[in-house]
């Protein structure tokens, strides 16, 4: 079922019928197809069975278009394809577009650690935009076993975007936790337990004479969050190891002093706060508002 070739038709077929729907999806068929095989091969590998895998990654594909075109997921997917700018507006909106859309793909290489995966991202999204062939025969791949490399990649590409870009996260809260996730490059994976153990004591150290609800909120957040997450017996996927070292990122995040609202000041947690909220929302776990202080509002 997620063999290569299976995997290529899949694709294809959701391309097809997300372009027969109208004009104005041509431009996103690709994005949505890829993006609803991604979430089948995610499936599959967490055991659900699918009876009908190709009626599955087609329906999955046009509900992505569709919320594509009617706005849910347009700022994500203007970031993958935006539009000639016309207006000097529009120019420095584009600017700003693909400035993120470079740090999304930075920290999604970041996360993947792996030499020979980051090179074979960025050749993925780099502006020469090589051919798949290209890039598979530069690492003596075959063409649709590099497509399987891909989908995996690309679900590491989504959870850097789905974190990156969420609206509540401020422009200097976002890079300073890009330079966090690139800071621990090369740490090794077992340490980040006590990464986490360590943000969780600095939550604990600076909780007192200040407004309980981010400082509890954002320990509650964190601490379920690595629960969920934590390595279990069993060889990790590419996309698990991803998931705890964004984690350990915004461990890291948490720990610093002057990050984008100083620790000292009153309201010092509340951009930790937001932070973690994000990793939350880009790892697909509900994020609790500053009122929810324990485990079991989530």
């Amino acid at each position: 079922m997620t063999d290569p070739d299976h995997l290529r038709g899949l694709y294809e077929s959701a391309v097809r019928l997300v372009t027969a729907i109208g004009r104005q999806y041509a431009d996103i068929a690709a994005d949505a197809a890829n993006i609803a095989v991604t979430k089948f091969l995610e499936k599959v590998e967490d055991g659900e069975e699918i009876s009908n895998p190709e009626g599955w990654v087609v329906t999955a594909a046009k509900n992505w278009a569709h919320n594509c075109i009617r706005g849910n997921t347009r700022h994500w997917a203007r970031l993958r394809r935006p539009d000639p700018p016309r207006t000097p507006e529009e120019v420095v909106e584009q600017s700003e577009r693909r400035e993120l859309t470079n740090l999304v793909v930075e920290v999604a290489g970041w996360l993947l650690v792996e030499d020979g995966d980051i090179e074979m991202l960025l050749g993925v999204y780099s502006s020469d935009k090589l051919s798949i062939s290209d890039i598979a025969a530069e690492y003596n791949l075959h063409p649709d076993a590099f497509t399987k490399v891909r989908f995996r990649m690309e679900r590491v590409v989504n959870l850097a975007a789905d974190t990156l870009l969420h609206p509540r996260l401020m422009k200097n809260s976002r890079n300073i936790l890009a330079t966090c996730v690139e800071r621990r490059r090369g740490n090794p994976d077992s340490g980040i337990g006590g990464e986490i153990e360590e943000a969780m004591g600095w939550l604990r150290d600076h909780s007192e004479g200040r407004p309980a609800s981010a400082v509890d909120v954002s320990a509650t957040m964190l601490a379920n969050t690595w629960a969920r997450i934590m390595p279990v017996p069993g060889r990790p996927s590419m996309l698990e190891k991803a998931n705890r070292r964004l984690l350990a990122g915004a461990a890291g995040y948490v720990v610093l002093e002057h990050d984008a609202i100083s620790d000292a000041d009153p309201d010092g947690f509340r951009d930790d706060y937001e932070v973690i909220r994000a990793v939350r929302r880009g790892l697909g776990f509900d994020a609790p508002g500053m009122g929810q202080t324990t485990f079991y509002s989530f």
